[in-house]
């Protein structure tokens, strides 16, 4: 297919003709004419441009958009410099690192959501956890003060019911301390000589029978047993011991039935009482 016109665009200092006629004014119009010999009928036409190749760039993106202004020419550096922007090798590799990093970012993220996600199923489990124990509590109060929905003051009722139970635990006294008081009157009793026949701790009366070798072990015995009850004020009761009137501190002997008296002892018995010391409250004695 011929052309319907050869335009020559190009710098006419470039161009140098052989001859130029009136109508061939540049050695451009001589190109021009030349190349449009080759199509009969074609028109022919030269355009004087600096840039012939940008200018030809342009024309053509105007054609194709119809967008271009006419007879505005960008310069050659304009598109000189859209050449050197373009991606190249290192734009590539930016774009493939920032993706990478993208990934990973990404990977971050989903861990961290990860371990939201966790953390907020053992709180669940924690709530869940808590809310039964409170059920269950609700049910113990419930055993202990029945409260019904029709109660006027259900409130008062069951401050009633704390302050009983308080009154209640005031009331108790506790049990006194038995292994105390033994193991204090085997303390004094290991290095006096005496020998123990019969003990009994009561609810209210204890009493011991001794074996002692002389006159002054018992009296020693009783002495010590007191000293050790005034160490022990301010902390809880104590049994305070006396001896039992008779024949030498000892009645009629007493003893565990079958024992083996050694010769020359003699018996000694003594009797005391569960005594609140100072500042604590009354016992009420021993089971």
């Amino acid at each position: 297919m011929a052309p319907a016109r050869v335009v020559v665009v190009g710098d006419a200092r470039s161009v140098v003709a052989p001859a130029v006629t009136q109508e061939q004014t540049t050695g451009l119009g001589w190109l021009a004419h030349r190349l449009g010999a080759a199509w009969p009928g074609a028109g022919v036409g030269a355009v004087d441009e600096p840039d012939p190749l940008g200018a030809s760039l342009v024309r053509l993106c105007g054609a194709l958009n119809d967008t271009a202004p006419r007879g505005q020419v960008p310069p050659a550096w304009r598109s000189a410099h859209q050449l050197t922007v373009r991606p190249g090798r290192a734009t590539r590799g930016l774009y493939r690192w920032a993706g990478a990093a993208v990934w990973c970012v990404a990977l971050l993220v989903a861990a961290v959501g990860v371990s939201i996600g966790r953390g907020i199923q053992g709180l669940r489990q924690r709530i869940d956890g808590a809310r039964q124990d409170a059920a269950a509590t609700l049910e113990r109060a419930a055993s202990l003060v029945p409260v019904s929905a029709d109660d006027a003051d259900p409130v008062g009722l069951l401050q009633g019911r704390v302050a009983e139970l308080r009154r209640a635990r005031a009331a108790l006294v506790p049990e006194p301390p038995v292994l105390a008081e033994l193991d204090g009157l085997l303390g004094v009793l290991g290095d006096k000589g005496a020998l123990l026949t019969e003990l009994s701790f009561g609810a209210t009366i204890s009493s011991v029978t001794l074996q002692v070798p002389n006159a002054e072990t018992g009296p020693r015995i009783l002495d010590e047993l007191d000293q050790l009850r005034a160490i022990r004020q301010g902390g809880r009761v104590s049994i305070n011991w006396s001896v039992v009137p008779g024949r030498g501190g000892g009645g009629d002997g007493g003893g565990q039935a079958g024992a083996v008296i050694p010769q020359g002892f003699r018996p000694y018995r003594l009797t005391g009482q569960w005594q609140a010391v100072p500042g604590t409250p009354a016992a009420r004695g021993a089971p």
